[in-house]
């Protein structure tokens, strides 16, 4: 397990129930936390990230989400690993999505999908995956040429022009002409 998804584990445990009260609070900061470089450290910076977040929710009841949010940020400053905070973030969304029975899926389309086409797809992810939910990530990337592709965690689902054609350069560069006889 990679160290953004071991601090990731740890704030979304820490935050219980109210994990998505902490990733809200953590994605509202983070214009704010970006700022910071990542190469912020040691526990007085720590004590300082932590007294200006507090001050910026003063006044609003916080919860355990937003306690937990606060200290998982002020405790990356202080052990020298502010510069994952980005990649924790990321990788507590897919902890709390998971837990939540969400499906996350990327979506690479050569061009802007046609109307309807994302809640099609998400209809026909939710019956065949029964998940509870879809959220999509799409990205478009002309490189494609025509088509898209589907990736859900590892599989990933080549409708693409551009994957085509490379199929078809591999199938050609294995044929042999003398098998033609």
């Amino acid at each position: 397990m990679s160290i953004p998804s071991l601090w990731a584990l740890a704030l979304v445990n820490a935050a219980g129930p109210d994990s998505g009260e902490a990733l809200a609070f953590l994605r509202s900061a983070a214009p704010l936390l970006e700022r910071l470089p990542p190469t912020v450290s040691g526990y007085a910076s720590g004590r300082r990230l932590e007294a200006m977040l507090r001050l910026a929710v003063k006044g609003a009841g916080t919860g355990r989400g937003v306690e937990a949010a606060i200290r998982s940020a002020a405790l990356l400053v202080r052990k020298g690993r502010f510069a994952y905070f980005a990649a924790v973030v990321d990788e507590a969304e897919k902890i709390v999505d998971e837990r939540n029975g969400v499906l996350r899926v990327r979506v690479e389309s050569a061009s802007p999908p046609g109307a309807g086409f994302e809640d099609r797809l998400k209809s026909v992810l939710k019956r065949k995956r029964k998940v509870r939910d879809v959220r999509l990530d799409l990205r478009i990337v002309p490189e494609l040429l025509a088509g898209c592709t589907i990736g859900i965690g590892s599989e990933c689902f080549d409708g693409s022009l551009l994957g085509r054609v490379k199929a078809m350069t591999k199938d050609l560069a294995s044929f042999s002409p003398g098998g033609m006889e």
